[in-house]
């Protein structure tokens, strides 16, 4: 890839991901709510690599969060280790076994979230992992009077989904023994190897009869906080995420918030960045480096990797929010914000010099640009 234009054909090469339905949990039968994934293990899922560094970035943030993660956490570093020529999404050859490890987790994250936003149309922002102790599903969501719960597992292997599978049915077991009941239940485990391995979606829905907190009546504000304190980090707005993380904490036991934002003068200016997008302004930050370099918990990744190029082409990342989405963060209206669940790619002028933007439900914004060495 040498020019813009190329790379963004790359990345919206849409990738059809083999499905299969474990046989230990077929789809329910009984239950409408899974008639629109049905006939899965013949169409496959399709994605898009945008797609998925897009929901790769923003989902995986770390809660509570620092600015030493937010480097290592960015959707450029799965630029740097996915190869997006092939006809598979893989991983580029040579990448190390315990980088691939910890980075499949994140894929088979960011796999689930667009596959339950694609099929049960659950809003962007209540796609956020549930709270609690002792065994327990990852991700929940709730839309048009379907509350469904999914287990979200990543891997490289494909031997090894089996045993994710087993690991998500005794999480179900310890929801029903709790008498969590849902009408939609779903392990997803998600295979992304290297070389001609193909990749692999594993479905499960076994038979097996509390959230009390995930769906209550706080439940959809709390994990609108919890999102969008993610979302804070993604565009590297590290003090915001750590105050709207807190504020959720205030939810999740029943206290009443009253958010004001009182670092936007410092943190925004100095900090971040405009990008114009379809007239709206986006601030976020251009993310060129994958490993924070005076971070101590990374340090042994970043003396081995931090001067090995993965591709013949360098490319920087840009990870933005709408700018009235933020005013209404400031202003404590998250209530108010309008989740859509439209997924949309925008190139950002009339030239095909110019990348292209990819626009989520939750305002965010990931543009992937070919800087030229």
């Amino acid at each position: 890839m040498r020019t813009q234009n190329e790379l963004d054909v790359a990345l919206d090469r849409e990738y059809v991901i083999p499905v299969e339905i474990d046989q230990r949990g077929g789809l329910p039968v009984d239950k409408p709510e899974y008639d629109c994934i049905r006939n899965i293990n013949q169409t496959g899922f399709r994605i898009t690599a945008r797609q998925l560094l897009h929901a790769i970035g923003c989902k995986n943030a770390c809660l509570p969060m620092s600015e030493k993660d937010e480097c290592l956490k960015s959707a450029y570093l799965f630029t740097k280790i996915l190869n997006f020529d092939g006809q598979n999404l893989r991983f580029i050859d040579g990448i190390e076994s315990d980088l691939q490890t910890v980075r499949s987790q994140e894929i088979g994250i960011g796999v689930t979230c667009l596959f339950a936003n694609r099929f049960w149309q659950i809003p962007w922002d209540q796609l956020v992992q549930i709270p609690g102790p002792g065994k327990r599903f990852d991700y929940r969501g709730e839309a048009n009077g379907v509350q469904a719960i999914f287990e979200a597992k990543g891997t490289k292997y494909l031997s090894k989904q089996a045993s994710q599978i087993q690991s998500g049915l005794e999480k179900k077991e310890a929801h029903h023994n709790r008498g969590d009941n849902f009408n939609v239940e779903l392990i997803i485990s998600t295979s992304i190897g290297t070389g001609n391995s193909s990749p692999r979606i594993m479905l499960a829905d076994p038979e097996f009869d509390s959230f009390e907190f995930a769906f209550g009546d706080l439940a959809k504000m709390f994990f609108r906080y919890r999102h969008y304190s993610r979302v804070m980090q993604f565009i590297g707005a590290t003090k915001s995420a750590r105050r709207l993380y807190l504020d959720s904490n205030k939810i999740l036991k029943h206290n009443r918030i009253d958010f004001r934002q009182e670092t936007t003068g410092h943190e925004f200016i100095q900090n971040l960045v405009e990008i114009t997008i379809e007239d709206k302004i986006y601030l976020g930050r251009w993310f060129d480096k994958w490993i924070p370099e005076n971070s101590k918990r990374y340090a042994r990744i970043y003396d081995k990797y931090h001067d090995r190029s993965f591709a013949p082409f360098s490319i920087r990342v840009f990870q933005g929010v709408d700018i009235d989405v933020i005013k209404r963060l400031f202003s404590g209206e998250l209530e108010d914000i309008d989740i859509s669940t439209e997924i949309r790619k925008i190139r950002i002028g009339i030239s095909e010099d110019l990348p292209i933007a990819s626009l989520f439900p939750d305002g965010t914004a990931l543009i992937t640009e070919l800087i030229l060495n």
